[in-house]
């Protein structure tokens, strides 16, 4: 079995299942929760999860998981692996 480096689904995950696991044990609140606010909640707790992420760590998980995607039957075109590739460039220029 390969170790590999976590990435950010790996820790969605994580945190999906802990919410799970916290959701059976916990109380049944009175009141629903707004999906408004346990989105902000998850997005807050991804962030300082993965602030030691680099941007260009981002833009080479973004190409391996295209790169993947090729490698699973989904194939993309010239243009569209030109597409992408100029996309990720333009993001790094921001």
């Amino acid at each position: 079995m390969q170790l590999r480096e976590l990435t950010s689904a790996d820790t969605q995950l994580a945190l999906l299942l802990a919410e799970h696991a916290a959701a059976a044990v916990a109380p049944a609140r009175s009141t629903p929760r707004p999906a408004l606010e346990a989105r902000l909640a998850r997005h807050r707790a991804l962030d300082s999860a993965e602030q030691a992420v680099s941007p260009f760590d981002r833009m080479q998980h973004c190409r391996d998981s295209l790169n993947y995607l090729d490698t699973c039957g989904w194939k993309r075109s010239y243009h569209q692996r030109l597409f992408h590739e100029d996309f990720l460039v333009s993001l790094n220029s921001i």
